[in-house]
């Protein structure tokens, strides 16, 4: 009998023991749900990861695109230069050539230097075909897929580092900590290893994408860059000359520009001297690769002007730090003052290009 009461007494506080378990990993899950915490295969992991983890993959697929625009360019740039190489080179041969022609007597070393000549001639033709075809080539491309890839890893980015800060905040409070020892299936508090990478993966795009230069072409002897204006892509030149971005009338027509009679009219004077007029207006957005600035002061230039520049002036450069490398065709922009734009600094400029189109308000 004493027996049989002592089994029975053993019994009751196994299911005592068993019973207050469950109700410490119960309220255990209740806290941990609380927090947006749920069991992963190796850690307690953020809900927030798995929104993260499937930005990767659209990201990965937008990278993979933008990267293969940077081989195109590359191509095309590389097709560019040695075109040019050749036409210059083809063009010191023929003026060899011909400079040696008048001294020649001997008729058949005369008529070999003008099969020679004419040769050189239809290669220079072809070369200028070919880099004609690759700046089209070039000039067509969109930037949509950069401008929508820096978008997401920006966006991704910061959903990455509030999920960082979470795990952070979470790692010091203590009723996480106790419901995590109490907690059914005993697991770690994250982040999860797939988690972990994914944000090492996205620091590295970010630093790459905060150091990336933005590509340049040369027209003319002078710098283009390509730019969103209001949302729409145009080709500037880049002239930290200007006072004030300016755009042809017909441009401003193509972004469906509003200009009134009561937008200010500014006298401007062009690099050869000529004074013209413009009204002046205030752009939406202009931005330049992952650089952008509200509100920027701009000048529309009359309709009809002959070769009116679009230029990118200081009313946009001036909340930057402007490097330009030239022979690298490369822009960097640097935001003033700790990643906050100042639009009453002054661009600081290395190398700055030639400008066949400098205004200034008069």
């Amino acid at each position: 009998m004493r027996l049989c009461r002592f089994s029975l007494l053993l019994g009751s506080v196994f299911l005592l023991a068993v019973s207050v378990n469950v109700v410490r990993a119960d309220k255990a899950a209740d806290v941990l749900t609380a927090n947006h915490l749920q069991a992963g295969t190796d850690a307690y992991v953020l809900s927030d990861e798995a929104a993260v983890l499937d930005g990767m993959k659209s990201l990965r697929t937008d990278k993979k695109k933008v990267d293969e625009n940077k081989r195109l360019r590359k191509a095309y740039d590389a097709k560019i230069s040695s075109s040019k190489a050749l036409i210059e080179q083809n063009y010191k041969d023929y003026t060899a050539l011909k400079d040696r022609l008048t001294v020649v007597t001997d008729a058949s070393v005369h008529n070999r230097m003008v099969l020679r000549m004419n040769m050189l001639v239809l290669k220079s033709k072809q070369a200028a075909e070919a880099q004609k075809d690759a700046e089209d080539k070039e000039n067509a491309m969109s930037i949509d897929p950069e401008t929508k890839y820096v978008d997401g890893l920006l966006a991704l980015g910061t959903k990455a580092d509030a999920a960082g800060e979470a795990y952070t905040s979470l790692a010091s409070n203590a009723a996480v900590k106790s419901a995590l020892q109490t907690a059914t299936p005993r697991l770690p508090l994250g982040p999860s290893k797939t988690f972990a990478d994914a944000i090492s993966e996205l620091k590295k795009w970010r630093d790459e994408v905060e150091s990336e230069a933005i590509p340049l072409s040369e027209d003319g002897g002078v710098q283009k860059v390509v730019a969103l204006i209001n949302g729409a892509q145009h080709k500037f030149i880049l002239d930290p000359g200007s006072s004030l971005v300016s755009i042809p009338g017909e441009m401003a027509d193509e972004l469906k520009l509003t200009i009134t009679d009561q937008d200010p009219v500014v006298q401007l004077k062009l690099a050869d001297g000529n004074i013209i007029q413009g009204k002046r207006i205030s752009l939406k957005n202009i931005r330049v690769g992952r650089f952008s600035v509200d509100n920027v002061a701009c000048v529309v230039l009359a309709k009809g002007l002959p070769d009116a520049p679009a230029l990118l002036g200081n009313s946009f450069l001036s909340h930057f730090i402007v490097k330009l490398d030239q022979k690298a065709g490369q822009l960097q922009l640097v935001e003033v003052g700790n990643g906050t734009a100042a639009s009453s600094a002054k661009p600081s400029v290395k190398s700055p290009g030639a400008s066949t189109g400098k205004i200034e308000e008069k």
